[in-house]
C-alpha cells in the first residue's frame, strides 16, 4: 500500500477522503493534519514518510503553498497534490512553481483522485481535467532550483533554511522551536546567523527578503466577494 498524507483544515473533508481511502485497495492514508505546522510535527514522528500529501492551499498558520515549498527542499521524494475548492489562475502557478506534482478541485475528489496520484506516482503532473481549457494552456509548470542555489551561495545550513521557511509563516518562535525540535533561543540563535548572512535585522525584513527571492512562499489567495 503506498503511504499517503492529508493537511486539510476541515473536519468534513477529512471524512469525505477518509471514506475514499478505506475503499482502496492501492492507496492508505497514513497521517492527517490540519495544517502544515500540525503536519511537519506529525510527520518527523513517522519512521516512514508517505509518498504522496495532499495539501489544501488555504489553511491558517501555515498554508499550502508555505509547506510545499518547505517540503520540495527538505522532502524532494515526498510528491505534493494541492486540493481547493476555487480555481484561480495565480494560485495554481504559484502551487505547481513550488513544487507541486498535481492539483485537484475539492468537489467529489472521488472522479480525480486515483488518476491523480497514478499520475503523480509514475512520476508525472496532474492537473483537475475540470479545470477551463484556457486555465490549462496557461498554466505555467516550474521546478526551478534556484533556492537551492541561493542557499549554497550564502552558506546557509540546513537547520537554517528550514529556518527561513518557517519564519515566513505566521507560526510564533515557541511553535518554530517545537517544530525543529530546539529551545526557543536556539530559534533566536538561527536568526542571528541568517540574519548576518542575509544582512536583514528583522524577521519582517527577513520574510520580505525571503519572499522576494523565492526563500520562502505563501499562498496569493483570490479576492473574496
Amino acid at each position: 500500500m503506498v503511504a499517503i498524507a492529508l493537511v486539510e483544515d476541515h473536519l468534513t473533508y477529512h471524512s469525505v477522503l477518509t471514506d475514499f481511502f478505506r475503499g482502496s485497495d492501492q492507496y492508505s492514508l497514513d497521517i492527517i493534519a490540519q495544517n502544515g505546522h500540525d503536519f511537519i510535527k506529525k510527520l518527523q514522528d513517522k519512521r516512514t514518510i508517505p509518498s504522496v500529501v495532499l495539501v489544501d492551499i488555504r489553511m491558517p498558520v501555515m498554508d499550502g503553498i508555505a509547506l510545499t515549498h518547505f517540503l520540495r527542499i527538505l522532502y524532494p521524494d515526498m510528491k505534493v497534490i494541492g486540493i481547493s475548492g476555487f480555481i484561480e489562475n495565480d494560485v495554481v502557478k504559484n502551487l505547481f512553481s513550488s513544487g507541486a506534482s498535481g492539483y485537484i478541485m475539492k468537489a467529489r475528489p472521488d472522479m480525480v483522485l486515483n488518476k491523480a496520484l497514478d499520475t503523480v506516482m509514475a512520476g508525472g503532473i496532474y492537473v483537475d481535467e475540470r479545470m477551463a481549457d484556457d486555465l490549462l494552456i496557461d498554466l505555467a509548470i516550474d521546478h526551478d532550483t534556484e533556492p537551492r542555489r541561493f542557499y549554497k551561495q550564502f552558506g546557509l545550513t540546513d537547520r537554517e533554511i528550514t529556518f527561513i521557511m518557517l519564519n515566513a509563516t505566521s507560526l510564533t518562535y515557541e511553535q518554530i522551536a517545537e517544530t525543529m525540535f530546539v529551545e526557543p533561543k536556539t530559534v533566536q540563535t538561527y536568526f542571528d546567523r541568517v540574519s548576518k548572512k542575509l544582512h536583514v535585522n528583522s524577521r519582517q525584513g527577513l520574510t520580505l527578503f525571503s519572499l522576494q527571492n523565492g526563500l520562502a512562499r505563501l499562498a496569493n489567495y483570490p479576492m473574496q466577494h
